[in-house]
């Protein structure tokens, strides 16, 4: 009589359900793995994406009419509208802050408030010297604002947080 015992179907069945076990496992550590490194890339572009705009309208920023208030988190300063007037002519103030829904707040009177980005989890704004950076005071003697941005985001089933730190040369404007 030819045939498989009870015993050898059964181990068997043992033996196909180890290897798929196996196999699932290994698909389950790079789905996440996967997952977790596309919230990480795009993590770092909204960080990315954030600093460049803010860089841009800071760089413009004339030193003296910059203000960090006493934490660091808001941030007001005005840019240059017509440069070739005599002074120059600024904006109205622009401000920058993270709300209570850790989002960012893009803050000028002639427009809307404009949130810039979600899920941050800290925002602060120093005035650099030759001394280092500090919080809290007018950036009058600042040759350098430092910018300060961590978010999280969760992807998959893990928490993410990142940060970036960029340093910004103000406007030397002399008048």
């Amino acid at each position: 009589m030819k045939g498989l015992t009870l015993f050898e179907v059964l181990v068997c069945c043992l033996l196909l359900s180890v290897f798929l076990l196996m196999v699932f496992s290994v698909f389950s550590v790079g789905n996440t793995a996967y997952y977790t490194d596309i919230g990480l890339l795009e993590l770092q572009q909204k960080l990315r994406r954030i600093s460049d705009l803010m860089s841009r309208e800071l760089r413009q920023a004339r030193a003296k009419e910059t203000l960090i208030d006493e934490d660091g988190g808001l941030l007001t300063f005005s840019i240059p509208v017509d440069i070739k007037t005599n002074p120059p002519t600024y904006s109205q103030s622009i401000s920058y802050y993270r709300n209570s829904n850790n989002q960012i707040i893009r803050e000028h009177p002639e427009s809307d408030l404009a949130i810039i980005a979600t899920n941050i989890t800290r925002l602060q704004f120093l005035c650099c010297d030759n001394n280092g950076c500090s919080l809290g005071y007018n950036c009058s003697q600042a040759k350098q604002l430092e910018v300060r941005i961590e978010a999280q985001t969760v992807a998959g089933s893990r928490l993410i947080r990142l940060s970036r730190t960029e340093r910004v040369t103000l406007r030397n404007d002399l008048r």
